[in-house]
Parts: structure tokens; sequence; C-alpha cells
């Protein structure tokens, strides 16, 4: 999955190799997954080993081509952000290409915000609201 997403964005959507991108995020990130069939179609990694300031980082959403527009990546962000509040976070940050304008826009209307601009990438910010 990643690595097709990673060929879809020319090698710009992971900026290191591969396989040790995937393994890094198998050791240290959260992983939520859906499966059918036993393929991988979506999933969301992301970091919460930053609590002195309250916030996780949103390393990777993707969602196979074959399943996009179908509320995948809205349930796995939906699910991400319920974890972290729960677990007392308060911010969600992520960096997105802004070449990338339908990832820019879907985290846009999830209430990201972009905050900066670092070269390739827009830094994107969401303040987690409680929601129980």
């Amino acid at each position: 999955l990643l690595k097709d997403l990673n060929n879809t964005f020319n090698g710009q959507l992971v900026n290191s190799n591969i396989e040790d991108y995937i393994d890094k995020i198998i050791d240290n990130a959260t992983i939520i997954k859906i499966v059918e069939n036993n393929i991988l179609f979506a999933l969301i990694a992301y970091y919460e080993n930053d609590k002195k300031r309250e916030s996780a980082y949103l390393t990777m959403l993707a969602v196979s081509n074959k399943y996009s527009n179908k509320g995948y990546g809205n349930i796995l962000l939906k699910k991400a952000t319920n974890n972290l509040i729960r677990k007392g976070f308060k911010y969600f940050e992520l960096e997105v290409l802004k070449s990338n304008k339908k990832a820019v826009e879907f985290y846009k209307k999830n209430n990201f915000q972009i905050i900066e601009s670092r070269g390739l990438k827009f830094y994107m910010k969401k303040y987690l609201k409680d929601v129980s």
C-alpha cells in the first residue's frame, strides 16, 4: 500500500527508504488498519510519544486508490482522534505535501489548520476537543 502511494507521488510522500520508514512506524507508531480478505487497504499511523507537549504526530494516513472516496480516511482519523482525546492529548500535528491538494482539503475539512509552510509541505495542526 505505502509503496504504491509513494510511487503515485514520485517518491515525495516518504523521503527515506520506504522499508526503513515502514520498520520505523511498526516499531514506534500506533497503527490502526482496515483489512479485507487479508489485504491491507487503509491505515493510519501516528506517534503519541510527546506527552509533555500533549501533542501527537500523524505520520501516515493511507487509503488504497481502489478504496478512496468511501469514507475510510474519515473513519481512521476519527478513531485516532478519539484515542488521543481519551489519553489526554490536546493537539494532532502533521505535514502534508502542498501538491496533494486532495489531502490538504481533507485535513482542512477535519479541522486541521495550516500553521506554516515548510518547503514542499504544509505543517498543519488540530486542536483536539473532548468529544465525550
